[in-house]
């Protein structure tokens, strides 16, 4: 849900930003060290990298796949037939 959205809901539900900033001590969130944060965020981000280099690779994959198979094909047209 967008922030916007968010903020609507929560002003339509009653609540005030005081309650709001009070209730965030007793998340979990709340209490996460700024380099246990950082830390999380550098994981997320390496992991997104990797998908994205197997993405890329199986791509790379079909784009080989694809010219050896019209190489193959071109070969079979040019020799002479049986």
């Amino acid at each position: 849900m967008s922030r916007a959205k968010r903020r609507s809901a929560e002003k339509q539900k009653g609540v005030d930003e005081d309650e709001e900033s009070s209730t965030a001590q007793f998340r979990p969130e709340a209490r996460v060290k700024p380099e246990e944060r950082a830390r999380k965020a550098a994981f997320e981000r390496h992991e997104n990298l990797e998908r994205c280099i197997a993405n890329v690779d199986g791509s790379g994959e079909k784009v080989f796949r694809a010219l050896v198979d019209t190489r193959v094909s071109l070969l079979n047209i040019l020799s002479p037939g049986f």
